[in-house]
């Protein structure tokens, strides 16, 4: 875990049986859900996030279980293979009380607006468009006018594929349409 210590981060890892809270003085704990023995995500996260924030590190198409893990309390999702600057910038962003939802460079992501990405976030947690409407004090036909400036912008088409593309951080521009 060489790549934290530039930041003077404590991090812990789930090795094992995993089956012990981390160390008081974590930062962070950064875990592979298939490395996990002993244990479920869940368990797991219910300890260690006692302690500090929890991030975990998936493979780009494992979606099926996010929304499960976010129930759980997990604080943000890293792909197993990002770059180390990026499990860097998702490890600083939940050190600081954030969350992250995955791995594409900001340069690749479409300009979502701040209100737009938190729509989204919520929309990856489950909630439905009337409980962010309250959530965000709102109504709900601005929330529905949200999620259709997403979907326009992701070129994505039913919640799913939105839930997919907050979780995996899959914001990368659609392909230009040939003759444009």
């Amino acid at each position: 875990m060489d790549i934290f210590s530039r930041d003077g981060f404590t991090v812990s890892g789930a090795q094992g049986t995993a089956t012990d809270a981390p160390s008081w003085r974590t930062d962070v704990v950064v875990a592979d859900p298939q490395a996990l023995r002993g244990t479920t995500v869940e368990e797991f996260t219910h300890r260690s996030a006692r302690v500090a924030p929890v991030l975990l590190t998936l493979p780009a198409a494992a979606d099926e279980d996010v929304a499960r893990y976010l129930r759980a309390g997990v604080a943000g999702f890293v792909g197993r293979a990002a770059a180390p600057d990026a499990v860097r910038e998702a490890t600083r962003v939940v050190v600081k009380g954030g969350h992250h939802f995955g791995t594409a460079s900001d340069a690749e992501r479409p300009a979502l607006s701040p209100r737009e990405r938190q729509v989204l976030r919520h929309i990856a947690r489950g909630l439905t468009h009337s409980q962010i409407a309250r959530l965000l004090g709102i109504s709900g036909h601005t929330v529905d006018t949200y999620v259709k400036r997403i979907r326009a912008k992701l070129a994505l088409g039913n919640k799913a594929d939105l839930t997919r593309a907050a979780v995996l951080g899959d914001f990368c521009q659609p392909s230009p349409t040939p003759g444009r």
